[in-house]
């Protein structure tokens, strides 16, 4: 992950003025007078796909953003009783937005190009005959996270369960 930091702040201009350009293209005005951009319906350029690397390892940046926050979450899940029902509960009830919701399809979007993944696989709409992998213990605490978190979530359905 230090290599696509360093990546994305080095190409970060030429995004922005990439960006902007691509943004001003096949723009079409309706016959209503709304205004739409539709994509282009060629094969991507080198610029478009560029973009789309780009967007895809920022984005998978942000999810990176939150690793140190999942180490503490599990430590305090660690110190926490299996047998304390509510203090389960009350530790799902407040990772369940980033959880359920920010992280809902992570697994699914990173790891399910394989029943035994070794890296997180990036996913990229331009240029899907690249592959892009990132190393999973950039993503360890993530992980251990929803493993847990999925568990007691989905799988336990701890805060209906304990209602």
């Amino acid at each position: 992950m230090d290599k696509i930091y360093w990546w994305l702040l080095k190409y970060q201009e030429t995004y922005a003025y990439l960006n902007e350009e691509e943004q001003s293209k096949y723009v079409t005005e309706l016959k209503d007078g709304s205004v739409v951009r539709l994509p282009p319906l060629q094969k991507a350029n080198e610029d478009q796909i560029f973009l789309c690397i780009y967007e895809a390892l920022n984005f998978l940046s942000d999810f990176h953003r939150n690793e140190e926050y999942f180490r503490k979450e599990l430590m305090r899940y660690k110190l926490i009783s299996e047998v304390d029902i509510l203090c389960l509960k009350n530790w799902v009830a407040d990772n369940e937005k980033i959880g359920a919701d920010d992280y809902a399809c992570f697994l699914l979007d990173y790891l399910d190009y394989s029943d035994t993944p070794e890296h997180l696989n990036i996913f990229l709409l331009y240029a899907n005959d690249l592959n892009f992998y990132v190393n999973k213990e950039d993503f360890k605490y993530t992980l251990d996270f929803l493993e847990v978190f999925q568990d007691l979530y989905w799988d336990q359905d701890i805060l209906r369960r304990f209602e």
